[in-house]
């Protein structure tokens, strides 16, 4: 800013210096230098703009060095991590946890097979969130549309009819698609009380909703085309009782249909529907099998502090 300040100064000085020499030999009018050095002034607007904005440049091209860092000290490996799409067998070896209070996580290892529903129980901090994260990238970008859906706490819904943000904003699209996943959803009473319906615009209908509808709107859209393996962040927080049972009662359908559901929980009565619990606690696996051998390792310590039910898996 202060080059750019200094040129400008000395080139409208040239200028005037210039334009004076001129109108004292009768080469230019008066008027004509007066406008030339207005029109620089215009001329030099541009850097002006791009020396208020510099900091930013600055700090877009420092971020981009640091990503580009970061991706070179953990590079994917997935012939190490695989997900196989056409059995929606979850297979994870060897997957480290980024989390802020570990510095180096001991790698997690585990499988599920299709038709089995994962619960990830653990502390606030725990790393549930970060395992779905990781979980979501292990396939390419081309094959995750296709193989695996993430759903986080706080989804995103984009401005549209109803019908439109479950199908994803597709050209071609099947009414009774879109109906069905407003089912499985929990939605389809709550759509039908609405004027226009799945046609109603989105901005209204969640206006006139609960804030827990908007997670089973994003979930009715990750179930769209039905993906082998479905991932959910703390689905259950904040639903009330039929948001609660519409949930279970869909991981139960996957499982019927073979499909994998993967879902982070923060209370024990979320658990109803899992086959197996992997329980984290900074990244590291403390515990990984069938439900209600997990459950009554974490339970146990707590036991004599409080009532099973009323504990919350986030304390």
């Amino acid at each position: 800013m202060a080059v750019l300040r200094t040129w400008k100064l000395c080139a409208q000085s040239a200028m005037l210096g210039l334009g004076a020499y001129l109108v004292l030999q009768a080469a230019l009018s008066p008027g004509a230098m007066v406008a030339a050095t207005i029109l620089l002034a215009r001329a030099s607007a541009p850097l002006d703009v791009l020396s208020a904005q510099w900091p930013v440049v600055v700090g877009a091209g420092r971020s981009l060095r640091s990503l580009v860092t970061i991706f070179a000290q953990h590079p994917l490996k997935p012939d190490t991590i695989p997900v196989e799409d056409q059995s929606a067998r979850v297979l994870v070896s060897s997957l480290r946890l980024s989390v802020a209070s570990v510095s180096n996580s001991s790698p997690l290892n585990f499988e599920i097979q299709p038709g089995e529903t994962l619960g990830v129980i653990g502390a606030f901090g725990s790393g549930k969130t970060e395992l779905l994260r990781a979980l979501q990238g292990l396939t390419g970008a081309a094959r995750a549309c296709q193989t695996t859906m993430f759903v986080s706490a706080e989804p995103q819904i984009f401005t549209g009819s109803i019908a439109q943000n479950i199908s994803g904003f597709r050209t071609e699209v099947k009414a009774a698609q879109i109906l069905n996943a407003a089912k499985a959803a929990g939605l389809a009473d709550d759509v039908a009380k609405l004027d226009e319906g799945l046609n109603s615009d989105v901005d209204v209908a969640l206006s006139a909703w609960p804030k827990a509808m908007r997670y089973r709107l994003a979930l009715a859209h990750a179930i769209y085309d039905s993906p082998p393996v479905l991932l959910l962040d703390d689905p259950f927080n904040g639903q009330p009782p039929e948001g609660v049972h519409a949930i279970a009662a869909l991981c139960e359908a996957r499982s019927t249909a073979g499909k994998t559901t993967i879902f982070t929980a923060r209370h024990p009565t979320a658990l109803g529907s899992v086959h197996k619990l992997l329980w984290l606690d900074k990244g590291q696996n403390l515990g990984f099998g069938p439900r209600d051998s997990v459950l009554a390792r974490f339970l146990a310590p707590r036991a004599s502090q409080e009532p099973a039910t009323q504990l919350d898996l986030a304390s």
